[in-house]
């Protein structure tokens, strides 16, 4: 009998620890989708002005330019919006949320920035949280090719190795930094 009592105690104890284990994995999940979402909430703002007075100096020399910033502008919210409910998009969905805010930035910068977006077809169907490459590209931009005046190419990839999701965002290291 009492062995049989050590044998039930030490079965709620085993699952107690197991449940607090998975409360825990549960807390750490949302304390990082909720980072996800305030880092969100920062970019969008300073996105979508920089992008609209890029829109209202392009109006004077360059409409049709004004025109498809616009445009770009409006498709990547577009689709910003229909992806934000989702948990996960597949990396297909966020490389042409991606390309949208490249095609606003190329109207931006001009001859200044080259793009080379490369995935690996595996790596298509991989899931991630909406709006995880966005912000990378966007502060290799502004630290890496806004600052040089010959620009460069900022350069993602994506693949998948040993059945993770490897994704890479390179530009251009200025030459201070390389000392």
């Amino acid at each position: 009998l009492a062995l049989a009592v050590l044998a039930h105690d030490l079965l709620l104890a085993f699952q107690r620890a197991q449940s607090a284990a998975a409360r825990e994995t549960q807390a750490r999940l949302l304390a990082r989708d909720m980072e996800l979402q305030l880092l969100r909430l920062q970019i969008d703002p300073h996105f979508l002005f920089n992008s609209l007075n890029s829109i209202s100096a392009l109006t004077h020399f360059d409409p049709a330019g004004a025109r498809a910033m616009a445009i770009d502008l409006a498709q990547f919210f577009r689709q910003t919006l229909d992806l934000a409910g989702r948990e996960r998009i597949r990396l297909q969905d966020e490389l042409g949320l991606v390309q949208h805010y490249l095609a606003i930035e190329r109207q931006r910068l001009g001859d200044k920035l080259a793009t080379a977006v490369i995935a690996a077809n595996d790596a298509l169907p991989a899931l991630l949280p909406p709006l995880t490459l966005q912000p990378l590209v966007e502060n290799a931009l502004k630290h890496g090719l806004r600052p040089r005046d010959d620009g460069g190419l900022l350069q993602l990839e994506a693949l998948v190795r040993d059945g993770w999701l490897h994704v890479a965002v390179r530009k251009p290291v200025p030459a201070a930094s390389l000392t």
